[in-house]
């Protein structure tokens, strides 16, 4: 039979051929360093660390903070007989903060029903989906433009760091039995807002140089926002080890390609000749990361000057000759998102920069709201509340 590869006239990896997935929860895939109180207190991902004394209780009991530990869940269509499929790394969004607390409704590998849906459709389209977390933290509210970005840089690159660690991990177990029967061939970044940054940045950061740019130097020392002696490198190796601890370390973490939903690259010339194919997905109204090239702000706030959006990342990667494997695809999507393009020339994007060009592989969701960055995301409002009332008592 051909169940595995055509079902009712459709096709795998392009319509939804299995009815159902399977998933395994909760797979620790490493263990790194987060600093929960600007960058001096360095918490391993998975512990608890005593942050002050309950002296309601006799004897006085320690207050314990948990970090999250570094996690995937795995998905995978049921009854399928393929032995390797694509591997899919799925980033969720969230600001590098937790849900509710980053003032949205979104901001988790388990609660966010867009990133839930993804995986599962995914799956059963016969892709293995890896819907990954990744270590949050940063602070938008530093004094000065130079330490938001500081912070926020940072913060991109442990998630490169941790998606390269997943990347390993899932190598390593293909080289001691594959359990998850991946095809490691075929491996894909897929980035939804925030975790969007992080797939663009795994595509295209590789030198020190990169990361040494002006926009990265503070204007008085000249020193760069991020050090890799204390950080460790763009794979996940080196650094002080009080804030970087290595993982699966041995394997590749190449990877084939990657999906931007509605994040941005940190700054335009990261990308190169000879990086990995990009593809991407992008409200063109989006006000945080812009869909040309534009500042990105939280609350009115500048972090980063000069990032760029899908639209000129995407149109970048043409040029460069990087996206010709994926170039000329003629499915029902492909072409709807190549007249939305054609659409937007002669429009502007939230920036106000004039869209000239449409760009092929770029596949923009126009709604006509201004501002709206993730036109796909949705959530349970009773779902919500309880997440707010837990953090509330968590506070």
């Amino acid at each position: 039979m051909l169940l595995q590869s055509i079902c009712f006239g459709q096709t795998r990896y392009l319509d939804p051929v299995f009815n159902s997935t399977v998933a395994t929860n909760n797979i620790v895939y490493a263990v790194n360093q987060v600093s929960i109180i600007g960058e001096t207190l360095p918490v391993a991902t998975g512990s608890s660390t005593p942050i002050g004394l309950d002296t309601t209780t006799t004897p006085p009991t320690p207050i314990l903070f948990s970090m999250p530990a570094l996690e995937m869940d795995i998905f995978q269509p049921s009854g399928d007989t393929v032995s390797e499929r694509p591997l899919i790394i799925y980033l969720h969004t969230g600001e590098f903060a937790p849900i509710i607390r980053n003032g949205n409704a979104t901001g988790s590998r388990t609660f966010d029903y867009a990133t839930q849906t993804f995986c599962n459709e995914y799956a059963k389209r016969g892709y293995v989906v890896a819907n990954t977390d990744y270590r949050l933290g940063w602070n938008p509210t530093l004094p000065t433009e130079p330490e938001r970005a500081s912070s926020f840089l940072k913060a991109v690159f442990r998630g490169v760091q941790d998606a390269k660690a997943a990347v390993r991990f899932l190598r390593e177990d293909y080289e001691n039995g594959n359990t998850y029967r991946i095809d490691t061939s075929k491996i894909i970044i897929v980035g939804e807002g925030t975790g969007g940054h992080i797939a663009l940045a795994y595509a295209t950061i590789d030198k020190l140089s990169e990361l040494q740019l002006p926009k990265f130097l503070d204007p008085v020392t000249a020193m760069p926002l991020l050090d890799t002696a204390v950080l460790g490198d763009w794979d996940g190796y080196g650094g002080n080890p009080a804030y970087n601890t290595p993982s699966n370390i041995g394997y590749s973490n190449k990877v084939h390609m990657v999906c931007n939903m509605g994040g941005m690259l940190m700054d335009l010339s990261w990308l190169e000749a000879g990086d990995v194919p990009v593809a991407a997905v992008h409200g063109n109204l989006d006000a945080i990361a812009r869909f040309t090239t534009g500042n990105i702000s939280v609350s009115g706030v500048n972090i980063i000057s000069n990032i760029s959006g899908s639209h000129d990342v995407v149109k970048k990667a043409n040029i460069l000759g990087n996206n010709i494997s994926i170039n000329n695809t003629n499915d029902i999507y492909t072409i709807a998102a190549q007249n939305a393009s054609n659409n937007l020339i002669g429009t502007q994007d939230f920036s106000g920069v004039v869209i000239n060009n449409a760009p092929e592989n770029l596949f923009p969701f126009v709604t006509g709201n201004p501002g709206e960055g993730a036109p796909w995301e949705f959530w349970d409002l009773n779902t919500l509340i309880l997440l707010s009332q837990a953090s509330r008592v968590a506070c």
